[in-house]
């Protein structure tokens, strides 16, 4: 039998300075790998894009070179098996999570974090396993074309195998959108959804509201500070000045509303 070379790796996720705890798994698998003739391989975990802090990659680089463990492959370090970052094989895990979906060993997820947070106080120690997953909102629960249907309208379906975390936010606040209206909601509340969003994406957004709101004849309550994209979607409009209601009307109504003018633009000195 052929022995294969030792191969082990480190694989960071850069959202922070390096734990300590981090440098001694790596310490363990640089020395394994020096007993055993192998290769101690550097990887970087950067799916969580939400946590992403720009320079940890690279102070986590310069920690290693200061305390003298030596990568043989890896991000910055090169090699045969690339790429080493985890966001640049999405390609490659998208082929295989196909095939996990189109035999049966794989399901898609639509549960909220919100929904999630009120299964686990409702059942103690929930996990989301074979046991419960039925009652929640999956494609297990659902039918193919539900799935289908909730993943076209929402524009994923070029992204449907890939992490939610991976994607930019606007598409990921479309992924929420979805699984909110896979319950078949009469009223939709939508919190700040331009939040962080650039103004391309705020013009999508606005664009896919009014889409939703047609296609599935659904209320939809928006809070939100960009008012163009209120102005733009809104039939009626209610103004609220530190928590008590000033004005209710129309775009039109309410951008000539003089109450409404002095509270969020100012009164002038001439006033």
């Amino acid at each position: 039998m052929v022995e294969r070379k030792v191969r082990v790796r480190f694989a960071p996720s850069p959202t922070g300075p390096l734990h300590i705890g981090g440098v001694r798994t790596a310490l363990y698998n640089y020395l394994f790998a020096k007993q055993h003739g192998g290769d101690l391989i550097f990887r970087i975990e950067d799916t969580d894009s939400n946590r992403f802090v720009p320079g940890a990659e690279e102070y986590i680089i310069e920690s290693f070179n200061w305390l003298g463990i030596k990568f043989d492959e890896g991000v910055s370090f090169g090699g045969n098996y690339g790429p080493y970052r985890q966001s640049e094989r999405r390609d490659i895990y998208k082929k295989y999570v196909q095939v996990l979906l189109d035999n049966g060993k794989a399901y898609l997820a639509f549960d909220t974090p919100e929904e999630l947070d009120a299964k686990r106080q409702e059942i103690e120690n929930f996990q989301y396993d074979a046991k419960t997953r039925m009652m929640m909102r999956n494609s297990l629960t659902l039918s193919k074309e539900e799935v289908d249907a909730l993943i076209e309208t929402v524009g994923l379906s070029d992204v449907r195998n890939e992490l939610a975390t991976s994607r930019p936010y606007g598409k990921q606040r479309r992924l929420e959108i979805a699984r909110a209206l896979a319950t078949e909601p009469k009223l939709l509340l939508l919190d700040e959804p331009a939040a962080g969003m650039n103004p391309q994406e705020t013009v999508e957004l606005t664009k896919f509201i009014g889409e939703i709101r047609d296609q599935f004849h659904v209320t939809i309550l928006l809070i939100e500070h960009h008012m163009d994209l209120v102005m733009d979607i809104s039939e009626r409009i209610y103004v609220l000045d530190f928590g008590s209601m000033i004005a209710s009307g129309t775009p039109a109504e309410i951008q000539s509303n003089e109450k409404v003018i002095d509270a969020y633009l100012g009164v002038t000195d001439d006033a």
